[in-house]
């Protein structure tokens, strides 16, 4: 089960590297015990994250859940909240409109993307800072191998019927795959007291492979919008959407 929740939110002294206070917040509202099983996993079955919409003009603070406990722990917790008291910032954030939850499943944006025609080209928009963990160093570049394995590794943990691959799948997809086009800025994201390296921006992935390949690398940049990319996604990094 995959969820989407957007609180728009009133236009105050926010931004995107906010997400780590947001989720100190959900801490707050959930029960105890599930945000104690939170902290000891080590891929969560959520990701959100705090960004600006051109089109709504407004802060929206989007919350994504990929499976049905996390929704019903999470979601359905916070889905009536009106006012977000940040602690930390001292702040109290008026939510202005909310979204009602958006619900699908991995089989459903399987079966979607399956029903299309051919995709090429894919653009995947980084919303909030993104970054990667390789070799206890962080990566402030959406290196292939990398990007496709932080989604194989969600979409194995968390879809009940859909499974992914394994390593050597992650390799063949990057050999089928260039990154054709970008527009990427380096930037950092501070959580507690460590700086991370991280990038903001988009990227074009050029496929070429049969369709069945085609499809499948679709469906993981799908996923991603709810999984999140790379490293704490559930502290407000890697938030994308793909156009």
């Amino acid at each position: 089960m995959l969820a989407r929740m957007d609180f728009l939110l009133e236009n105050m002294n926010l931004n995107e590297r906010m997400g780590s206070v947001f989720h100190g917040f959900i801490m707050e509202q959930i029960e105890s015990d599930y945000a104690n099983f939170l902290h000891s996993s080590n891929d969560n079955p959520y990701s959100q994250y705090l960004f600006f919409d051109k089109l709504r003009d407004s802060y929206v603070w989007r919350i994504n859940t990929l499976t049905e406990e996390a929704y019903e722990k999470i979601i359905l917790r916070l889905k009536d909240i009106n006012l977000i008291n940040i602690k930390q910032k001292q702040l109290s954030i008026e939510v202005k409109e909310k979204i009602q939850p958006e619900i699908t499943n991995t089989e459903k944006l399987a079966t979607e993307i399956y029903s299309k025609s051919n995709v090429e080209k894919i653009g995947i928009k980084f919303l909030t800072p993104t970054s990667f963990k390789s070799r206890g160093k962080y990566e402030n570049y959406p290196r292939l191998p990398l990007f496709y394995g932080s989604l194989m590794r969600k979409i194995n943990k968390f879809s009940p019927t859909i499974k992914a691959g394994d390593l050597e799948v992650v390799d063949f997809l990057s050999e089928k795959t260039w990154i054709s086009r970008y527009n990427l800025m380096s930037t950092t994201y501070n959580v507690e007291s460590v700086k991370i390296n991280a990038f903001k921006g988009y990227i074009y992935l050029h496929i070429k492979a049969n369709d069945e390949i085609k499809r499948l690398i679709f469906l993981f940049a799908k996923y991603g919008e709810y999984s999140g990319v790379g490293i704490k996604t559930a502290l407000g990094m890697g938030g994308i959407i793909v156009e």
